[in-house]
Formats: C-alpha cells, structure tokens, sequence
C-alpha cells in the first residue's frame, strides 16, 4: 500500500529492514531459550547449560550491536536539559554538541580497541567457553562491533553538527 493508501486506514507500520527482522529473530529465539531453560529447570529438574551459556552471549552481541544500531538511528534515550537551556544560544548549543559527540568517540574508541586487545589475547591463547566449547573471541568480538559501529555513527552525528544538518542531540529526550 501507498501513503495515500493508508492514511485514514490507521495502518502506521514501517517496513522491516533485514537488520531489524534479524534482530528480531535472535530476540525471539533468546525468550525461546529463556523459557527453555526455566520449563527444564522447574519442570524437568535437568538444567540446561548449553542454552544458559548461549543465551548469556546471544545477549551480548544483541545489546552492543542493538546500543549501536538504535544510536546510529537516534533511538537512545538522552537528557537535553543543558541543551534547551542553551536554546537562544546557537554557538554554544553547537560547541555543547561537538563536546558531547566527541567525548562519546573517544569513549567508543577507547572501548572498541580495549575490546580488540581482548579478543585478540582470546584467540592467541584458545580461550573457551565452559560448556559450548567456543573460543570467547567470538563473544568479545559482539563488543567490538557494537562499540565500533557506536564510533562510526559518532563521527556521522558530529560531521552533521559540524555541517550545520543536526539541531539537537539525536536522541529521545527525557
């Protein structure tokens, strides 16, 4: 359908993009292992080690990749006060957002290569997970993606304040 089609529909729904339904898929799969876990647990009285540990790291690369993803489109949660204080100010509202976006780069860079070192040691030196048997590489690498995709989505927002294409924080405000 159209816009025009479904405008007095109430039909508001955006198309999914193949990173979101993927997203979704290991969101759905993690509340299936979830539920997996606590009905063999309660139920069964067998514990189920290998969808704990699967489920732990699932977590992992959704919340860092996730954080990333949901920054790079504006979705992460920010406080503006400083910001609409600011408001009449427009040189000092945009020094305010060339700090903030700057500070964040350097925080996701520090995280991002700190992670790379890790991971790194990880695979020079076999560290496996416990029960799947996994080099634990793959598990920091959720870490390093996330934290350099958060890098990457920084220096965009701070090229947009610099270019005069943002006027505020991208976030939601609180």
């Amino acid at each position: 359908m159209s816009e025009k089609e479904t405008a007095g529909t109430g039909d508001n729904r955006e198309r999914v993009g193949p990173v979101a339904a993927l997203f979704g898929a290991a969101a759905l799969f993690s509340v299936f292992l979830a539920n997996l876990g606590v009905v063999t647990r309660y139920v069964l009285h067998y514990s189920l080690p290998s969808a704990e540990e699967t489920l732990r790291y699932l977590f992992i690369w959704l919340i860092f990749v996730g954080a990333a993803l949901s920054f790079g489109e504006g979705g992460l949660i920010s406080i503006t006060l400083l910001e609409e204080s600011l408001a009449g100010r427009p040189r000092l509202c945009r020094a305010l957002l060339l700090f903030q976006g700057a500070a964040f780069l350097v925080f996701s860079l520090v995280l991002t290569f700190t992670g790379w070192n890790m991971l790194e040691a990880q695979f020079e030196f076999s560290e496996t997970s416990v029960v799947l048997e996994i080099n634990m590489g793959w598990v920091t690498l959720g870490v390093v993606v996330g934290c350099a995709l958060m890098a990457l989505y920084s220096l965009r927002n701070l090229g947009r304040v610099l270019f005069g294409r943002s006027s505020g924080s991208g976030g939601n405000t609180a």
